[in-house]
């Protein structure tokens, strides 16, 4: 197989590698990220598991779903993922009151750059899909700096 995309699982927490995927190019996320948690799952053991995905883990309606349907049948498990940027999504964060966002600063990118500030506003986010709608839990950020 001519691998052309690698995918891996981190633990942020220890500091290492749970597991990695090599596929064709053409592979997204979505397409691994079920199975990527499945892995960890199984072959880990974990007592509870927190998984972080970018916004290529949720391109679409049902992406989430599956997502989000895995964690409610797993106790032990927790997903984030990234809500993709749509136009008719950011319009509608865009349009959020400024007193619905709470400001926290971050470190800079370096020890001399001064502090960057992020606000986040927490939202619900709504997606059609072809059974039912989903709600979704959704923070808009805005970074200043």
């Amino acid at each position: 197989m001519r691998c052309e995309k690698l995918y891996y699982g981190y633990d942020v927490v220890h500091d290492r590698y749970l597991s990695v995927r090599g596929t064709p190019g053409k592979v997204e996320l979505r397409d691994v990220s079920l199975r990527m948690i499945e892995e960890v799952l199984t072959r880990g053991g974990p007592r509870h598991f927190h998984a972080l995905f970018d916004a290529g883990a949720g391109k679409s309606d049902a992406d989430v779903r599956a997502l989000f349907d895995l964690a409610e049948r797993t106790p032990r498990l927790d997903v984030t993922v990234r809500a993709c940027r749509y136009p008719s999504r950011v319009k509608i964060w865009k349009a959020l009151p400024a007193e619905e966002f709470v400001a926290y600063e971050e470190d800079g990118a370096c020890e001399e750059a001064p502090p960057k500030e992020i606000r986040l506003a927490q939202t619900r986010t709504t997606g059609a899909s072809t059974q039912n709608a989903i709600r979704i839990d959704t923070f808009a950020a805005c970074v200043w700096g």
